[in-house]
């Protein structure tokens, strides 16, 4: 069918045969005015993450008074959301005094060009399309890493402990993305270090992924009631509050399911994902926490800082589950995982 193409040896197709490709079409000239957001430098996005997040957030706190999806959770005290909010306050210290270790790490790794992404960059001809192509590589990795390290904190009995702040609030709103305990964040951003350097991203890209990712964490935890079947449509693409809200069960099977941050694939490709015909029917919570350890400062602050063993939570009824999950739930149990025992240690 390609015979006319003629063989595709070393000699005929080269990397400048590619960027011609690429560049003498429309895709090649469309996409290159994407890059203008990349030229800006790191300053300017380290301003621009912040205001898209406040202003996403502001946005769906009044969507979610207008069009809430669970009537239930609209009642979410106005105490618990500035708490949250007091957390978050907390997380940006704590994150702010990575800056300049990120900025280090991301810079020598440039400089001695090592990386999965700079030995690619050495490959390629310079090039608008082959740039673009390369920071949307690194938004994926970083999502992917995202992801791994999600799994990580639930699976990894010294992270769930911190962990479990975010998962033990009964109510599920948008300052729920902002619940996390500043251990958590610290971790976070020391385990961080090494897979930027592996990776090999810069900067730019790291506060790109940030810029990207605060909007959509803030959108797969708020209560607002979305029209006909756009939750379901969309999840097949990014994290929706309906395949979110999943997460936040106090079943266990659940808890431990639908991790990605941005891109709802990686739970599909390594087996997470999880749903529900009717999402208003999971119950939103950890068992094993008090009314102080959920609902005030203190016991939010004190999470973690001792040994606790949450609870897997009650399994809801077949008839809440789809017939595929019970049946894969069933086989699982069947080779002796089960739901009983208490969860890791928090």
């Amino acid at each position: 069918m390609f015979g006319g193409l003629g063989p595709m040896n070393s000699q005929s197709w080269k990397p400048d045969s590619l960027r011609f490709f690429f560049e003498s079409t429309s895709i090649g000239s469309g996409v290159a005015s994407g890059l203008s957001l990349l030229n800006m430098h790191e300053t300017d996005l380290s301003f621009i993450s912040p205001a898209t997040a406040a202003i996403s957030l502001a946005l769906l706190w009044i969507a979610e008074s207008l069009l809430p999806a669970f009537i239930e959770h609209r009642g979410s005290s106005r105490g618990g959301r500035w708490r949250n909010l007091f957390l978050a306050g907390l997380n940006i210290l704590v994150a702010s005094g990575f800056a300049g270790l990120i900025l280090f790490v991301t810079n020598l790794s440039q400089q001695t060009n090592f990386g999965l992404l700079h030995q690619a960059r050495s490959l390629l001809p310079e090039s608008s399309t082959f740039t673009l192509l390369l920071v949307l590589a690194s938004f994926v990795l970083l999502d992917l890493w995202g992801y791994a390290f999600h799994v990580l904190a639930h699976q990894v009995p010294w992270l769930w402990r911190f962990h479990a702040l975010h998962h033990n609030a009964d109510h599920f709103e948008v300052t729920l993305a902002l619940r996390f305990h500043a251990v958590e964040i610290a971790l976070q951003g020391l385990l961080s270090l090494p897979i930027y350097f592996l990776l090999g991203v810069g900067i730019q890209e790291v506060l790109l992924y940030q810029l990207v990712l605060m909007p959509i964490a803030f959108f797969h935890h708020c209560n607002v009631s979305l029209p006909g079947n756009l939750d379901r449509i969309l999840s097949w693409v990014i994290v929706t509050p309906g395949m979110h809200l999943i997460h936040h069960s106090r079943w266990v099977r659940e808890t431990d399911s639908n991790y990605a941050p941005v891109f709802s694939i990686w739970d599909r490709v390594f087996g997470s994902f999880r749903w529900r015909e009717r999402p208003s029917t999971v119950a939103v919570g950890l068992d094993g926490f008090d009314e102080k350890q959920i609902h005030t400062l203190g016991g939010m602050l004190q999470t973690g800082l001792r040994a606790k063993a949450s609870h897997p939570g009650e399994r809801p009824s077949n008839e809440l589950i789809p017939e595929a999950l019970v049946e894969r739930d069933d086989r699982v149990e069947g080779i002796g995982v089960s739901d009983s025992a208490p969860h890791r240690c928090s």
